[in-house]
């Protein structure tokens, strides 16, 4: 699979080849940015490097691919993104079990903006292979176990 990221591409080309290729519900926004709703796909943002690393590993471990964002602007920030919150994984209370930790679920509406071409403040991680992405909950244990294994910071 070839992403097109040079500055010949077009934020359109790329667009059509995510939605082919990767079955994003994504559209070309009037910043020229690539985006896709929190609907059809879920996500979790972690802005602390030991717990992605944590979580990385973990998933590696599982032999899961899970497509991840870099934004590296204002902060540093990764995006993983998984299949949609199934009824059963959605908050039921308004307390969120990521909240004492450094990561949080993407709010359902909300958009993510996907790497675009010449995109100087994201960029693959993990690129997405097809349209497997593993389920949300999945990724939520695996953060909550990461975050609750770090050293307890103040």
């Amino acid at each position: 699979m070839t992403y097109t990221t040079t500055s010949t591409g077009r934020a359109e080309d790329l667009c059509r080849q995510y939605r082919r290729e990767n079955e994003f519900d994504a559209e070309v926004n009037a910043d020229e940015r690539i985006v896709v709703r929190v609907d059809e796909l879920a996500a979790i943002r972690i802005w602390d490097e030991a717990l992605v690393e944590r979580v990385r590993q973990e998933l590696e471990r599982r032999n899961l691919t899970v497509p991840t964002i870099v934004i590296t602007r204002p902060v540093k920030l990764w995006t993983f993104l998984t299949a949609r919150v199934l009824p059963e994984d959605r908050l039921t209370s308004p307390f969120d079990p990521l909240y004492r930790h450094p990561a949080a679920r993407a709010i359902p509406g909300s958009l993510i903006t996907l790497p675009g071409p010449d995109d100087p403040v994201r960029s693959w991680l993990v690129r997405p292979a097809g349209a497997q992405r593993p389920e949300f909950a999945t990724l939520l244990a695996i953060t909550l176990d990461a975050a609750r294994s770090l050293p307890h910071r103040r």
